[in-house]
């Protein structure tokens, strides 16, 4: 469309949809651990109240070059020579679920946010905080089965292709490792692992979306 390949629009996509959503996620400071007193949840939200609601509007917006990439994924991962139809729909399926899953959390952290001037008691900030971020998991499971899933279809390439397939497996590894974030504090608290997934399914899509653009025709 508009001279524009399949594949290198849709790396574009992907490419804008990382950077400006890593960055987004960056304008505000790391929340409270889960085992800081409630009372620093409240502050949090409150002192970072418009900066949070910005970022949430930002994440929901991101849903057009999200699913932008994922259709155009789907398709580039096709290899002619093999039938592997089945495979790209799921990897592109499951990334759009994740973001499916992501965009409502990520308006109830920004809707915890928009409470924090007054309407909102320190208990309730920390429960709900808390359960949003426990909720982020599933998100980063599905956004994982995606790695998974395009890296085992990029894995069979040779070259490139092959060194991004394995590190998706390893993100996806990662992802699953993610959830079991059940320690009272520390690196296994809720929201550690997570974040460290997070970072590299980023990376991952990042590296697929930076292969799509150098591996398709203008």
């Amino acid at each position: 469309m508009f001279g524009v390949s399949v594949g290198r629009a849709g790396g574009i996509a992907g490419i804008v949809f990382v950077v400006v959503l890593v960055g987004a996620g960056f304008i505000v400071p790391a929340p409270p651990a889960a085992d800081d007193p409630a009372s620093e949840y409240l502050e949090y939200l409150s002192e970072n109240r418009t900066a949070l609601m910005m970022q949430a509007s930002i994440t929901v917006v991101l849903s057009v070059p999200l699913f932008a990439f994922a259709a155009c994924l789907a398709q580039w991962l096709r290899d002619p020579r093999s039938d592997a139809a089945a495979i790209s729909m799921a990897a592109a399926g499951a990334i759009a679920a994740g973001w499916v899953v992501a965009t409502p959390l990520s308006l109830a952290y920004g809707g915890l946010a928009y409470l924090a001037d007054g309407r909102l008691e320190e208990a309730d900030a920390l429960s709900f905080m808390l359960l949003v971020t426990v909720a982020y998991g599933a998100t980063v499971v599905l956004l994982g089965t995606g790695a998974l899933l395009s890296g085992a279809a990029l894995v069979a390439g040779s070259g490139a292709r092959r060194w991004v397939g394995w590190f998706g497996v390893v993100a996806a590894a990662l992802a699953a490792v993610a959830v079991f974030g059940w320690a009272d504090s520390g690196l296994f608290s809720p929201g550690q692992p997570l974040f460290i997934g997070y970072l590299a399914l980023m990376a991952y899509l990042l590296a697929v979306s930076v292969l799509m653009v150098r591996t398709s025709r203008p």
